[in-house]
């Protein structure tokens, strides 16, 4: 599930969640190295069974190559793009912010499973 992890992040029920890059492999790529993301992700690992929760990994939101993570204080799950082009193109477009679903759904969008996107998939 964890594919070039950069950040975790807690819930008020003590899972963790992971954004997964899917390209990042240290902390800072190299500029002759350009790269996309083909299946950037966040995961979430359950507190209590230390597994993935469910239909793990999550995807869509606008994700583009998943940096920084953060859980508000209403257990929705927020994620900094390191992009929104790939590393090394260059770019007018502003980085995106993907918005998820976390564990306490009555705090998300009727209907809105564990994971699932609030953001549209061009959230940048």
């Amino acid at each position: 599930m964890l594919r070039h992890p950069v950040g975790d992040a807690a819930d008020s029920k003590g899972d963790i969640w992971v954004s997964n890059s899917d390209w990042l492999d240290v902390l800072c790529p190299k500029a002759t190295n350009p790269g996309k993301a083909e299946n950037p992700s966040i995961t979430m690992y359950q507190q209590g069974t230390l597994l993935p929760y469910g239909e793990a990994p999550f995807t869509g939101g606008g994700l583009t190559i998943p940096w920084g993570i953060a859980v508000d204080g209403n257990d929705r799950v927020w994620v900094f793009n390191f992009g929104a082009v790939p590393v090394g193109e260059a770019t007018t477009t502003s980085t995106g912010i993907s918005h998820f679903c976390g564990i306490a759904t009555a705090n998300c969008p009727a209907g809105h499973a564990v994971g699932e996107p609030i953001s549209p998939n061009d959230s940048g």
